[in-house]
């Protein structure tokens, strides 16, 4: 889960706070938080957040935001702005981008 602790009212947050990607474990009724990730990139707020396993990291993608790959260790591996993303394929690994004239299909690879 993408969260700001500012907007979430943490104690001690400023603007400057980075913001973080939660890992929850559900156990019935019970949700406990067992993994924090801060991230400096607040654009992961409002991008689309995925996990992907082949490489071991976060994929976010937004039609404005671009694409990022975020580690686990919450560094950022690749970023651009440019890439207007429309959709991401976890099972395929896929990125899918359209304009008016054009549908472009681009695979991840480390």
């Amino acid at each position: 889960v993408a969260y700001n602790p500012l907007t979430e009212g943490d104690d001690n947050s400023t603007a400057d706070s980075p913001c973080e990607i939660h890992f929850h474990k559900i156990n019935g009724g019970n949700v406990e938080i067992v993994k924090k990730i801060q991230i400096a990139d607040k654009s992961i707020l409002s991008s689309k957040l995925y996990f992907n396993s082949g490489v071991n990291s976060f994929i976010t993608v937004s039609d404005t935001n671009g694409m990022s790959v975020i580690t686990l260790d919450g560094q950022i591996a690749f970023k651009d702005n440019n890439l207007k993303v429309n959709e991401y394929s976890v099972e395929k690994n896929c990125l899918l981008m359209a304009d008016k004239k054009t549908i472009s299909v681009y695979e991840l690879t480390e």
